[in-house]
C-alpha cells in the first residue's frame, strides 16, 4: 500500500489520467487479446474444415487412380490440389511403402515472429486421409498446413488490431488529457490561491476556473467567499496592528512623561480605589507606591491629610469633587487647593481634580510643587519690604533736614552741614537703587549683556584700584604684585564692579584702621590653574552665623546704622562670579578682620604662531 502511495500522482489531474489510462489500456488490451485468440480460433476452424473439405475430394480423385495404378495421375492430382491453396504439400503413402509428394509452388514471401510460427504450427495438425476401395486399403492422402502463411496472416491482423488499439487509446488518451486539463487544471490555482489565505499577502484578485464542473465550480466559489472574508479579516488585522502599535507608541510616551513628569498623579477606578500614582508622587510626600495602592478614597485623604500641617492640610477628593459641582462645567482651568507638608518642613503643594467617564478610571488627582514658587514670593516680599525699609532711613534723613532748612534760617554754617547730610543720604539712596537695578538686571539677562573678552587679572584690578579714592585719613591698599600675566575670560565692568565692592568692603568694616591689602593666590584644580584675588583686612569680622548669611540680599552683619551700606554688595559680586563661572570665599574671625577671595578659571591662548612654525 505504501508502495503505491508512492507512485500513485500527487495532483487530482494526473490520477485521474493515470486511472483512465490504466483502465483503458487494461481493456483495450484485453479486448484486443480476446479479439486475437477469437479470430485466431476461427481461423483454425475454417482452416480444418477447409482441409476436410480438399482432402475429400483428392481422395475421390485419387481412389479410381490408384485402384488401376495410376500412379502418375495420382501425381498430377497431388500437384493440382495444393496448388494455390492454404496447404504446403500433399503426400500419397503407399501401404507398399511408396510415396508420392506434391509441393505447393505459390507460396509468398511471409515473415512472422518465430513464436507465433511455432504457436500456429502448434495449433494445426496434418489431415490424413486413408484411401480404401472394396474393402482394401491402397494408402493414405497427408495434407500438411502452411504454418508460415497462417502465422503471417494473423500475426498482420494482430498488427492492424493493435495498431487500431493503440491509435484509439492515444486519441482517448489525448481527448481525456485535454477535457481533464480543462476541467481539473484550474485545481492548481485552487490550491496557490488557498495557500495564500491566511498570509500576509493574499491575493487580491478573484479565482475564475472557465468550464469547470459544478462541483469545481462551487469549491471556487467558496474559495473566493472564504479569500474575500480573509483579505477584509487582514485588512482590519493590519489596521488593528497599526492602531495598536499608535496605541502602545501613545502609551509609552504618556507612561515616560507619567514617569519624568515632576508633577504628581493619583488616579482611582470607579470603586474610589487608587488604582496608580505617579514617582513624583513618592519622590513629593515620602509615601512609597505599595503604601497606598488600592487605598478607598476615605483612607487615602486621610493618609494624605495626616502628612500635612494644621493651617494647609489636604481637604480631601470628596470635598474637592462638591466643589466642582458647584462650578461651571465649561470651566477648564483646574481649581487649585493648597497644601503644606510637615516633611520637609516648608514644601509647599498645589493639588486640583479632574473627574473622569472613562470605563475604568473615575478620578485624576494632579499634584505640583509650588515650594520654589512660594519661596519666590516670600522672598519677593521680604526683598520689598526691605527695600523699603533701607530706603525709607536715608530719605527720611532727606526729608527732615530738607524740612527744617524750609522752615527754619540757620547760618551758613549750619546750612552747610544740613546740605551735606542731605547730600550724603541722597547717595546712599542713590547707591540702594543702582544695586537693585544690578540684581534686577543680572536676574533678567543671566549675563546676556556680558561683554566678554581676554582679560589680563592684573590689569582689572589696576584698573578699579586706580579709580577707588579711599577714606579720608587712610592708606591705600597694599598691592602684592604678581610676575605672571595671568588671562581671564570675562566682562571688564562687571569685574571691575566686583573689584570696587570688595574694596570698599574692606575699608567700611575696618573702621578703626589697619591694613588693607590685596594679593593673587593661585590653585591648580583638576589640572587647570584657578586665579585668585584676595581682599584682607584688619576689622570688625563676623560670627560663623553671621558668615552663613552674608551672601543674602539686604542681610547686614553691622545693623547698628554707623556703617552705610545697603546689604547688597557681596550678593552682587556672587551673582557675578558665578556667571563667570568662577566662586567666592571668605573667612572671617570677629575682631580679627575678613579675607575674602573670588576664583576666576584661567583662560588658555593658543600660540598659532608656534603651531604654524611645528607643522613646518
Amino acid at each position: 500500500m505504501n508502495i503505491f502511495a508512492r507512485i500513485l500522482p500527487s495532483s487530482l489531474t494526473n490520477r485521474v489520467f493515470a486511472l483512465y489510462a490504466f483502465t483503458l489500456i487494461l481493456f483495450v488490451g484485453g479486448g484486443l487479446a480476446v479479439f486475437l485468440e477469437t479470430q485466431f480460433k476461427r481461423q483454425v476452424n475454417e482452416k480444418e474444415l477447409a482441409s476436410v473439405m480438399l482432402i475429400e475430394v483428392l481422395a475421390q480423385s485419387i481412389q479410381d487412380s490408384v485402384v488401376i495404378g495410376d500412379f502418375d495421375s495420382v501425381q498430377k492430382i497431388l500437384n493440382k490440389g495444393v496448388l494455390g491453396s492454404q496447404f504446403a504439400s500433399a503426400s500419397f503413402i503407399a501401404m507398399g511403402g511408396g510415396k508420392l509428394h506434391a509441393e505447393n509452388r505459390t507460396r509468398a514471401e511471409h515473415s512472422a515472429p518465430d513464436w507465433v510460427v511455432r504457436w500456429v504450427r502448434n495449433s494445426l495438425d496434418d489431415v490424413n486421409r486413408i484411401i480404401s476401395v472394396g474393402g482394401r486399403d491402397y494408402g493414405v492422402v497427408r495434407l500438411e498446413f502452411d504454418s508460415l502463411a497462417a502465422a503471417t496472416d494473423l500475426w498482420s491482423l494482430y498488427l492492424i488490431a493493435l495498431g487500431g488499439g493503440v491509435a484509439s487509446l492515444v486519441m482517448g488518451l489525448a481527448l481525456i488529457r485535454f477535457a481533464l486539463s480543462r476541467w481539473l487544471g484550474g485545481l492548481v490555482r485552487l490550491r496557490e490561491t488557498v495557500e495564500t489565505l491566511g498570509t500576509d499577502t493574499p491575493n487580491s484578485s478573484k479565482l475564475v476556473i472557465k468550464h469547470a464542473p459544478i462541483e469545481i465550480q462551487s469549491l471556487v466559489d467558496m474559495v473566493n467567499q472564504t479569500a474575500t472574508l480573509i483579505r477584509e479579516r487582514e485588512i482590519t488585522r493590519l489596521a488593528l496592528n497599526q492602531r495598536t502599535a499608535q496605541l502602545q507608541d501613545h502609551m509609552e510616551q504618556l507612561a515616560t512623561i507619567f514617569t519624568l513628569s515632576p508633577d504628581a498623579f493619583v488616579t482611582f477606578d470607579r470603586g474610589m480605589r487608587v488604582k496608580r500614582v505617579s514617582p513624583s508622587f513618592t519622590r513629593m510626600t515620602g509615601l512609597s507606591e505599595a503604601a497606598v495602592i488600592g487605598l478607598h478614597d476615605d483612607d487615602f485623604t486621610a493618609k494624605l491629610a495626616d502628612l500635612c500641617v494644621a493651617k494647609a492640610s489636604y481637604l480631601g477628593t470628596q470635598k474637592m469633587t462638591a466643589q466642582l459641582h458647584l462650578k461651571s462645567t465649561t470651566n477648564v482651568e483646574p481649581d487649585w487647593d493648597t497644601i503644606e507638608l510637615k516633611v520637609p518642613k516648608g514644601r509647599v503643594i498645589e493639588v486640583a481634580l479632574r473627574l473622569s467617564d472613562a470605563e475604568f478610571m473615575s478620578q485624576v488627582l494632579y499634584l505640583r510643587d509650588v515650594t520654589r514658587e512660594a519661596e519666590i514670593d516670600r522672598m519677593k516680599s521680604q526683598f520689598l519690604e526691605m527695600a523699603a525699609h533701607e530706603l525709607r532711613t536715608p530719605l527720611t534723613s532727606v526729608l527732615g533736614y530738607a524740612e527744617l532748612l524750609l522752615t527754619h534760617e540757620f547760618d551758613e554754617k549750619v546750612r552747610r552741614e544740613l546740605l551735606e547730610t542731605i547730600y550724603r543720604q541722597s547717595q546712599v539712596v542713590t547707591s540702594i537703587i543702582n544695586e537693585l537695578l544690578d540684581l534686577v538686571r543680572i536676574d533678567s539677562q543671566r549675563g546676556q549683556d556680558f561683554k566678554v573678552e581676554t582679560l589680563s587679572l592684573s590689569d582689572v584690578v589696576d584698573s578699579a584700584i586706580s579709580v577707588f579714592k579711599p577714606p579720608t585719613g587712610r592708606e591705600p591698599p597694599v598691592m602684592h604684585a604678581t610676575d605672571t600675566q595671568w588671562l581671564v575670560s570675562g566682562d571688564r565692568r562687571k569685574l571691575g564692579q566686583v573689584i570696587t565692592n570688595l574694596i570698599s568692603n574692606a575699608y567700611k568694616y575696618s573702621p578703626g584702621g589697619g591694613e588693607v591689602s590685596i594679593s593673587y593666590p593661585v590653585e591648580l584644580n583638576n589640572g587647570r590653574h584657578l586665579l585668585g584675588v584676595q581682599f584682607c583686612d584688619r576689622g570688625l569680622g563676623m560670627t560663623e552665623q553671621q558668615q552663613a548669611r552674608c551672601f543674602e540680599r539686604f542681610y547686614r552683619a553691622n545693623v547698628s546704622g554707623n556703617i552705610p551700606g545697603s546689604g547688597l554688595g557681596l550678593c552682587i559680586v556672587k551673582e557675578i562670579m558665578e556667571l563667570h563661572g568662577g566662586r567666592v570665599e571668605l573667612q572671617s574671625a570677629i575682631g580679627q578682620g575678613t579675607t575674602v577671595t573670588v576664583w576666576l578659571p584661567e583662560m588658555v591662548v593658543i600660540d598659532a604662531s608656534a603651531h604654524e612654525h611645528a607643522d613646518v
